[in-house]
């Protein structure tokens, strides 16, 4: 070959030999990538059992230092005992392997999530969002799917759309639980869909006063383009009459009490997280201590986690761990809001309120933010 090469280079121009060395290194490349897939192929495949059968659970734990093995539930045949594993819930996150899997524990994998941040829009899902992608168990998608709200199809197979929806997700290590956070999700979709995509799924929802959410939501649509800057909040919200407008984006997203029943149809009390934004806002440690909690997985953040930034008036990450923006969010989320005057708060407040105490009973929580009267 060398001898080849030599007689072979002095009639060839310099481009042509860079040329064939860029060949060989894409055919090295192509060879690698080729040995990557078959380590972790089996990750874009799913469980058409699980699927099939929406009630099979996954349990993750690491049996020893190389590997782990995902069991389902209700399959006695081997069960896993093993007192210095790392137990690790996957929440019906199947790598759809086989029914007990044998995956590297350094190797990342595509799997469904185990939980899923829901909304409520413009109530601290960005903020929250934020701060769990601190956390080194958590793998959060960096975008918003916003895959169950308009880019299912259901006229094709769920199967088929589940590994649609794969693509989007970030790849995990096997003990890192992967999330998503899309809005939308509360109130703007079929939870049967949610479900059957993984029937364990743990479901954390941000609830704030409805009032402000409306306010804040018509500062965001003129962000967006979907207001117009040259019409005001009342215009949008209240009728000719001064009466709220029920069909309103900005109210109709501000009732709470419908999407939740909705989602009670199929998902159990115990698998939501519902917290107020005010306890985020005023105390992240404790806040974040208690996802942790729900979760499943070990503790992570403290006092040291967070610190109270005087200018912007909020709670931001220390900067010593995201040195960005001094750990805060982008200035545009800190909005100041318009002044709404005292009669129209009111207006909003009564029409909010039976609903607020609606959705206040299904939490079977007390929620002051959404309290506004004795």
């Amino acid at each position: 070959m060398i001898r080849y090469l030599a007689k072979v280079v002095p009639r060839c121009s310099r481009r042509i030999l860079v040329l064939f060395l860029f060949i060989v290194l894409i055919l090295i490349i192509h060879k690698l990538k080729k040995f990557d897939e078959y380590v972790s192929k089996d990750e874009e495949r799913l469980d058409s059992k699980l699927l099939k059968n929406p009630n099979g659970k996954s349990e993750l734990s690491i049996k020893d230092n190389r590997t782990v093995s995902v069991k389902r539930e209700g399959d006695d045949k081997n069960p896993i005992n093993s007192e210095d594993s790392l137990k690790s819930k996957t929440d019906g996150n199947s790598t759809g392997r086989r029914n007990i899997a044998q995956i590297p524990i350094d190797v990342r994998i595509k799997k469904l999530p185990g939980a899923v941040l829901i909304g409520v829009q413009k109530c601290g899902t960005g903020a929250l969002k934020t701060f769990l992608n601190l956390h080194p168990n958590i793998r959060v998608a960096r975008a918003e799917p916003h895959f169950f709200d308009w880019k299912i199809d259901h006229n094709a197979t769920f199967e088929g759309e589940m590994k649609r929806y794969l693509k989007l997700l970030p790849r995990a290590f096997p003990n890192e639980t992967v999330l998503e956070k899309t809005p939308e999700y509360f109130d703007m979709i079929d939870p049967f869909d949610l479900f059957r995509m993984n029937p364990a799924l743990k479901l954390i929802l941000l609830v704030c006063d409805p009032v402000r959410r409306t306010i804040s939501a018509y500062l965001h649509n003129i962000y967006i383009g979907m207001y117009s800057k040259h019409k005001s909040f009342e215009e949008y919200v209240f009728d000719k009459d001064g009466e709220v407008i029920p069909t309103a984006e900005v109210v109709r997203r501000s009732i709470y009490d419908e999407p939740l029943k909705r989602h009670l149809k199929y998902f159990p009390r115990k698998q939501f997280l519902i917290m107020e934004n005010t306890f985020l806002l005023q105390k992240p440690t404790l806040a974040m201590q208690e996802i942790e909690k729900f979760l499943e997985i070990p503790k992570f953040y403290t006092n040291e986690t967070f610190y109270f930034n005087e200018k912007i008036g909020y709670y931001c990450i220390n900067p010593s761990i995201k040195p960005v923006n001094s750990g805060c969010q982008a200035k545009y989320k800190y909005r100041v809001h318009p002044n709404v005057s005292e009669e129209n708060l009111l207006k909003l407040r009564r029409f909010f309120q039976p609903n607020n105490d609606n959705f206040i009973k299904l939490v079977g929580n007390s929620m002051p933010s959404l309290k506004y009267f004795p």
